[in-house]
């Protein structure tokens, strides 16, 4: 598990270094006039596209499955979690976003206070499966 310091370093380093399909994508957004975010943290992951007013997270799948564990995290957060191919950038609609109704500044608020209540869960059942390791039975 990453460190919260581990984790803005690295979310730095993808802002200053977005793959191609990040750029694309960013840059419709953007031409479009959509409110977003871009590489945002939530709990021990990083989102690619966050639109806030929408709780809805945004990942571009490259050549890789997508992350299972990270779609059931935001779910549980309170989060829409929407996957667009890489290839799909370009052509990808953006009215689909219109399919999901607006959403409070509160209830956004509200997905990341659970994500940030989830990471605690995580961080707990990452040190008791630790301590059992180490003194199993």
């Amino acid at each position: 598990m990453l460190t919260a310091k581990e984790l803005r370093s690295k979310q730095r380093i993808h802002r200053r270094h977005p793959t191609e399909a990040e750029r694309i994508f960013r840059d419709r957004l953007a031409a479009a006039g959509v409110d977003f975010k871009f590489q945002m943290i939530a709990g021990f992951f990083i989102l690619e596209f966050v639109i806030p007013h929408k709780v809805l997270a945004i990942e571009i799948i490259g050549e890789a499955c997508h992350d299972q564990m990270r779609d059931d995290f935001l779910r549980r957060s309170g989060f829409h979690v929407i996957h667009v191919h890489s290839d799909e950038v370009s052509d990808w609609p953006l009215d689909a976003l219109s399919c999901y109704p607006d959403r409070s500044p509160s209830e956004f608020r509200s997905a990341l206070g659970r994500a940030s209540a989830n990471k605690g869960a995580q961080i707990r059942a990452h040190r008791l499966g630790q301590s059992q390791a180490l003194f199993p039975g």
